[in-house]
């Protein structure tokens, strides 16, 4: 293969969904709608990047740019022929080539003059940039009792969607895999914060979640296009008792998902 999947876009190593589906021999709409229908899953290694391109006779596509992980991940949501197999070989390859490449040490200037000199402080300079950036990194994954304590102290509300990628990403660091649907399912049929269901109100909170003071639904009109929306929301006190709720269903089932309903004969 060639060594043309992986490319930098703003900086960050990225392969084309269009390249994937070319590579594995997958129709790039099929590729499209895994990336869609878990792109809540997705976005817990980052942001997903859609690009909008012009295709033949007037028509759109849509082509999503995904990062190492994301990448990665949609690789396991594929049948492992071949042809896909070869394909993962040569992306890990690619990603793994193209990162030592943007991090390869440059050489050293001649700080006895003075560009070199001031090259020596832009150097530094950007070192010192790169471990303030990584301890905030740090302490962005710090574990869920503070990240709990962390919303509850006047962060306001939290959306339903924000709070399930909190708990993925905690749950990644303790081990243990949890789906934002599994979150979604736990904090309405366990806790009664939201609906579930097939429902044109799903996602909103549940009259118990209110009065409770634990959840709420936000009402407004979209800035940007004039629609109306409502999106749920935990309140603070809502955070902290659902992060409790869900730290111990997990210590004593090893998992979030919740035992399914026997069916009533």
């Amino acid at each position: 293969m060639s060594n043309d999947i992986v490319h930098a876009v703003d900086g960050e190593l990225r392969v084309s969904s269009e390249t994937i589906a070319e590579r594995t021999e997958i129709q790039h709409a099929s590729v499209l709608r895994i990336v869609r229908d878990n792109q809540a899953e997705f976005e817990v290694f980052g942001h997903l990047g859609f690009e909008i391109r012009d295709a033949y006779q007037g028509h759109k596509a849509t082509v999503a740019h995904l990062n190492e992980q994301q990448a990665t991940l949609l690789m396991t949501f594929m049948r492992n022929s071949p042809v896909v197999k070869a394909f993962k070989i040569e992306l890990v390859r690619q990603f793994f080539e193209m990162r030592q490449a943007l991090n390869a040490t440059p050489a050293l200037p001649d700080f006895t003059t003075p560009e070199g000199a001031l090259r020596m402080f832009q150097l530094a300079a950007k070192q010192a940039e790169e471990l303030v950036a990584a301890k905030a990194e740090v302490a962005e994954l710090a574990p869920l009792a503070t990240l709990a304590k962390t919303h509850v102290k006047g962060k306001g509300d939290i959306a339903r969607q924000a709070f399930a990628r909190d708990v993925v990403k905690w749950a990644i660091g303790e081990g243990v895999t949890v789906k934002v649907p599994e979150v979604f399912e736990f904090l309405g049929r366990q806790l009664d914060l939201f609906v579930v269901g097939n429902r044109s109100d799903n996602g909103n909170a549940t009259v118990s979640g209110e009065r409770r003071g634990l959840s709420t639904t936000e009402k407004g009109v979209s800035k940007l296009n004039g629609y109306a929306f409502e999106t749920g929301k935990l309140t603070a006190k809502g955070v902290e008792y659902a992060w409790a709720r869900i730290q111990k269903y997990i210590e004593e089932h090893g998992t979030l998902v919740l035992p399914k309903k026997e069916k009533v004969a």
